[in-house]
């Protein structure tokens, strides 16, 4: 007789399911979770902070350069524009040179001198009534630039103000 006719059939262990997954890939599901959860809402934060810089752009686009009072007009959308992301306390009394000097204060050190320059020739004009559409056209990109440049304002701007 054969000895290997005497050796029993081989069982196979059951197949394995995919049903529990092991403990890491709950782990990465996990975190994966908590990643997307944290990127919507910091989108979502973000999307908020800039609401007012959005607005504020479209009622720049909606501004007549030829109007009369298009320097007030550019100025009362910068200073609204501020109180919607500074302390009011700190923004509303501001007018004149002081509102030039914070202006400038929230823009990167490079561009203060210049823009600095430029906003006292707006606020001059302000109370101008011969302002030409050039002044008005320079007037309108300094302050769509300022808007660009300096806001929102960082965490540790808002301290300083």
């Amino acid at each position: 007789m054969n000895p290997l006719e005497q050796l029993k059939d081989i069982h196979l262990p059951a197949p394995v399911g995919m049903w529990p997954p092991a403990w890491g890939w709950w782990l990465v599901a996990l975190m994966s979770i908590s990643v997307m959860i944290l990127t919507l809402r910091w989108l979502i934060k973000r999307y908020r902070k800039k609401q007012a810089i959005r607005e504020a752009m479209a009622l720049f686009s909606q501004l007549d350069n030829q109007a009369k009072d298009y320097l007030q007009q550019l100025n009362s959308l910068l200073k609204r524009l501020c109180l919607s992301y500074f302390p009011r306390r700190n923004i509303a009394s501001l007018h004149q040179q002081a509102w030039c000097e914070f202006l400038t204060s929230q823009l990167p050190t490079k561009k203060q001198a210049e823009f600095s320059s430029n906003y006292q020739l707006l606020l001059n004009g302000l109370y101008d009534p011969t302002a030409s559409a050039l002044e008005h056209q320079q007037a309108g990109l300094l302050v769509k630039n300022w808007i660009k440049t300096a806001l929102p304002p960082k965490k540790r701007e808002l301290k300083h103000v």
